[in-house]
């Protein structure tokens, strides 16, 4: 299995309002996976040493399906419903990082 691990920060408004991340969160990956997501499962982890971060790991088969939902993410872009759900994360995240993590 590969994972694709998306770090980001919690703004102080996400780390105020963490529950409703947390709701948005779960509400953000059901219509992911309802529009065809390739991956096959989704963890979420607040790692609390250091600067608080929030990540994100997405359990694929291979590189293929990665790319594949790099695709369907180009056409989500357009879709005004996506839009609309994407709203919040500008105001409770903050992009660190992102990787490939391989098991071994």
């Amino acid at each position: 299995m590969i994972y694709l691990v998306i770090i980001e920060k919690l703004t102080p408004q996400g780390r105020k309002d963490f529950k409703k991340v947390l709701e948005w969160q779960k509400r953000f990956d059901e219509w992911l996976m309802s529009h065809g997501a390739t991956w096959k499962s989704v963890r979420h982890f607040v790692a609390e040493v250091g600067e608080p971060a929030y990540e994100t790991w997405l359990e694929y088969p291979n590189y293929t399906a990665i790319d594949e939902d790099e695709e369907r993410s180009k056409k989500f872009a357009q879709d005004p419903e996506f839009l609309e759900l994407i709203s919040p994360m500008g105001e409770w995240f903050q992009r660190v990082n992102s990787r490939i993590v391989k098991e071994i």
